[in-house]
């Protein structure tokens, strides 16, 4: 069973500091207020069980329910000063989805070069989804049933070329059938929701094709690897300007396609006093939509060039020394580049904005570097305690999740959002069995 919330509130006044701290007063309530609130969860549990029948046959059986919960407010309000004319825009939503999943799964080995794998995969999903902009609103409330067998299209072939070398190979056609939703917002980043396909929103389908390569010693390996992978009925939601009367979110829906390729290099270092090892990614994903800068491709939201990832961990007795380096270029984005009004027929003013090409503007490179220090103590019997400290971010980077554009101002303020800086933390571990743990991996 496990349980996670977080409370982001990047919510500020554009007149200096957090909107939550402002003091009452005139001018504080004529200086704009951008509301950035999410709250978001995940809940769940899950039971296993597992038979191996005989040496070559086994069955899994696995049980489980969660739910994921998000609930965001970015909206923007305030006025100009000596009474001038108030605003009040953006968007609230909230985003529900429920997932129970039974499934039961076969493994028949044939020889130590085949096998076979059947079985059966249950899902019952419900997804709520209510998007409010002003006093309008639209809701999105669906549940689906899905039996789908545990055959997928998938094809893997290795080939042990030597007694140090090894060819791989893999293929696989994949399909979700809750989607990703990219929720475009230009002036304070964008975000995701998740929805159930349906008829209008299909389910998302991806091919992946790679092969590579493992040149495996006793002190050290290679890995080598390439990938060409494609997406269909990729979808976005976009607001491409400020809606103040009323909604229709089904317009809103744009659908296409993806492809991303790639390749990966890793070097491990095994034995010895200090291991660890290295990897470079050098890849491009791109995104096509026929409605979207006149069906032109562009860069994906998670398209980055290059991506290089350093791990070493130095034994000295009881102790161990750990160091992570992470570099990454620039992320894309679609940044506002001008706004204006129209006057429309019924007398209505209507806002629009300007905006550069879909996510043809880049962030600056992340950067970090990680330290840790760690100590094994060992008590009466088999138990030991494990004792660190661990520096985030040592330099204090300040790294770049998104950018936010304020247009009330002229010029208008662009807001660098930044990522977790300098951060230290204690930790103590007790493992369940006395054998000693050693770092092996990194999360970004």
């Amino acid at each position: 069973m496990y349980r996670g919330l977080d409370n982001l509130d990047q919510s500020q006044s554009v007149g200096g500091g957090f909107a939550r701290f402002q003091p009452t007063s005139s001018v504080a309530a004529t200086t704009p207020t951008l509301n950035d609130l999410t709250v978001w969860g995940n809940t769940g549990a899950s039971g296993r069980w597992f038979r191996q029948w005989t040496s070559r046959f086994s069955s899994d059986l696995l049980l489980s329910s969660s739910r994921y919960t998000s609930d965001g407010d970015r909206t923007a309000s305030g006025g100009l000063p000596n009474g001038g004319a108030r605003f009040n825009f953006g968007f609230t939503e909230t985003n529900h989805v429920d997932d129970q999943t039974a499934r039961f799964e076969n493994a028949l080995d044939f020889a130590s070069w085949s096998r076979v794998e059947f079985g059966v995969w249950a899902t019952h999903n419900r997804v709520h989804y209510a998007f409010t902009v002003g006093p309008a609103s639209d809701t999105l409330q669906r549940n689906r049933n899905t039996i789908r067998d545990g055959t997928a299209n998938t094809t893997a072939l290795y080939l042990q070329h030597t007694p140090t070398l090894r060819l791989k190979g893999a293929w696989g056609q994949y399909h979700q059938f809750v989607n990703r939703v990219e929720n475009e917002d230009v002036l304070q980043g964008s975000r995701d929701f998740w929805l159930l396909a349906d008829t209008s929103l299909k389910p998302q389908a991806s091919t992946h094709a790679i092969v590579g390569l493992t040149y495996d010693r006793p002190s050290w390996a290679f890995n080598l690897e390439a990938y060409d992978k494609t997406l269909d009925n990729a979808t976005i939601f976009s607001r491409r300007y400020r809606q103040a009367f009323g909604i229709n979110t089904g317009s809103f829906f744009y659908t296409g396609s993806g492809h991303t390729r790639g390749v990966e290099y890793l070097l491990e270092r095994k034995q010895g006093a200090l291991t660890g090892w290295a990897s470079y990614t050098l890849m491009q994903s791109t995104h096509r939509f026929d409605q979207i800068d006149q069906g032109r491709e562009f860069a994906s939201e998670v398209d980055q060039r290059h991506e290089l990832k350093g791990f070493g961990v130095w034994q000295i007795g009881q102790w161990d020394l750990l160091a992570v380096g992470l570099y990454g270029s620039g992320q894309p984005y679609t940044s506002p580049e001008s706004q204006y009004d129209i006057k429309l027929l019924d007398g209505r003013v209507q806002t629009y904005i300007n905006v550069s090409d879909k996510n043809s503007k880049r962030l600056p490179s992340y950067q970090r570097v990680d330290l840790a220090i760690s100590r094994v103590i060992k008590t009466d019997g088999t138990a030991e305690w494990r004792v660190g400290l661990s520096l985030y971010n040592v330099a204090n980077r300040q790294n770049v999740s998104f950018r936010k554009f304020d247009l009330s101002s002229n010029p208008m303020t662009v807001t660098d959002v930044s990522q977790l800086g300098f951060t230290p933390s204690l930790d103590v571990k007790l493992p369940w069995r006395g054998e000693r743990t050693r770092y092996s991996g990194v999360e970004r």
